[in-house]
């Protein structure tokens, strides 16, 4: 941890405010002017940012509708590139909520994958003969991946006895 940093009442590395200066640092006149967070431009930017939330059907909207990226930046007081990011964050967003696994933790995303499983009924079924197994017993996939998984598929939670 460098001289500059400190860690607050949690335990976290905090490091000092920014702070906008005066000259270079080998200018004896080097001295801060005022705290970044404290500056108007700062203040205004955190409270003109609208939630990605809000953005995204809106920027979805105004390309659906022939807008220009800069046209859609400018409504929002963007850049053209974030405006461009939003449009595409959106577009992944709704094929992640198009496949058949929306709601799954990636932990589980990643299991079915490897066990190439590719639909619900083949991940009931992988649950019911055991395949999966409800103990846990395969690499990264412990009890509670398992009550995740059979939740989600609606299958009934099998509990070991020890």
């Amino acid at each position: 941890m460098g001289s500059h940093q400190q860690k607050n009442q949690a335990g976290h590395t905090q490091r000092p405010p920014l702070l906008l200066m005066h000259g270079t640092s080998q200018d004896p006149q080097h001295r801060p002017i005022q705290r970044l967070e404290d500056s108007e431009e700062c203040q205004a930017t955190t409270q003109m940012r609208t939630p990605l939330s809000e953005s995204i059907p809106l920027v979805t909207d105004l390309r659906s509708n022939g807008a220009t990226y800069d046209q859609i930046a400018k409504r929002l007081g963007v850049s053209r590139q974030r405006a461009h990011q939003i449009y595409n964050t959106g577009i992944k967003r709704e094929q992640i909520k198009s496949a058949w696994y929306y709601g799954l933790s990636t932990r589980n995303i990643s299991l079915i994958t490897s066990m190439d499983i590719h639909s619900k009924s083949e991940l009931v079924k992988a649950l019911t003969s055991q395949k999966i197994p409800p103990g846990g017993g395969l690499p990264n996939f412990g009890v509670k991946s398992y009550h995740d998984l059979c939740t989600w598929a609606g299958v009934k939670i099998i509990v070991l006895r020890k």
